[in-house]
């Protein structure tokens, strides 16, 4: 579960991301099954290791500290 927000400072961003946020930035964003908002985003596999690598060590994933912004 991810968080979607316009603005990366915002009051809520921070407090699901936290104070040192990993950023990832997509390559692309694909449509998802409801093909009305593109809601499928498309990292590098550099990045998917970073992700994981982090992940081990704070377990964001499933803590759902993530934030999507646009």
């Amino acid at each position: 579960m991810v968080s979607y927000n316009i603005l990366i400072n915002d009051e809520i961003a921070i407090d699901r991301a936290g104070n040192s946020p990993l950023f990832v930035k997509a390559v692309s964003v694909r449509d998802g099954n409801n093909f009305v908002n593109k809601v499928n985003a498309v990292i590098s596999a550099e990045d998917a290791d970073k992700i994981l690598l982090v992940n081990e060590k704070t377990h964001m994933l499933e803590n759902c500290a993530v934030v999507f912004v646009r």
